[in-house]
């Protein structure tokens, strides 16, 4: 009732009041930090770790068993899945409903326990982790390449893909492109001295 009063009494006061309010509101909203998809972590991940030319019964019998092992032993996991395929392993983990904070500890204890392995394959390529955002889920792409030619001609055919795919305008050419599930080429030459000192 004493507010009513008071702005009778005072109706240039109560105005200027009003407008500030208006004008403080909406630089306010212009000035709001807006954005169509916001960056949100999931608390999921996938451990991606690849072993060229290896069948599925090896690779779940020396990546996918080991890496399941030491990631249970990481707290508030709420479930562990996992696939062997010719040459890759890959274990979805999803943590359960927690803060940041939390989760960014709990994915280093993670690590750690991976990195506690003695006994993974040597020239094997990984574990590597990627978050599952909405930053690394939109926008994307998945392209599978399958066929019966040699690895080589397989790796061409997806670097030329790569390629063209990149130079599609708004393409961005950083990020996560990336092929996977194909090996280095790697030259050994031996040096035979017995045939050397025949010639």
């Amino acid at each position: 009732m004493h507010i009513a009063k008071f702005s009778v009494k005072n109706p240039v006061l109560v105005n200027l009041v009003l407008v500030s309010v208006l004008v403080l509101g909406t630089i306010s909203l212009i000035d709001l930090p807006r954005d169509l998809t916001p960056n949100i972590n999931f608390h999921w991940l996938i451990v991606v770790t690849t072993y060229s030319g290896v069948n599925p019964e090896e690779i779940e019998k020396l990546i996918t068993i080991p890496l399941e092992d030491a990631i249970n032993n990481v707290d508030n996991i709420k479930m562990v899945t996992s696939s062997s395929t010719e040459g890759v392993s890959q274990i979805s983990v999803q943590f359960e409903n927690m803060s940041d904070e939390k989760y960014d500890k709990l994915f280093q204890d993670l690590k750690s326990e991976v990195e506690k392995i003695d006994n993974l394959p040597e020239d094997i390529e990984g574990p590597e982790y990627v978050e599952l955002t909405t930053d690394f889920m939109l926008p994307m792409i998945f392209v599978i390449i399958s066929g019966t030619l040699p690895e080589r001609e397989m790796k061409e055919i997806a670097e030329d893909l790569q390629r063209d795919i990149l130079d599609i305008k708004h393409i961005a050419s950083h990020g996560n492109n990336v092929i996977s599930g194909v090996g280095e080429v790697i030259m050994k030459c031996a040096n035979h001295t017995k045939k050397y000192d025949s010639l």
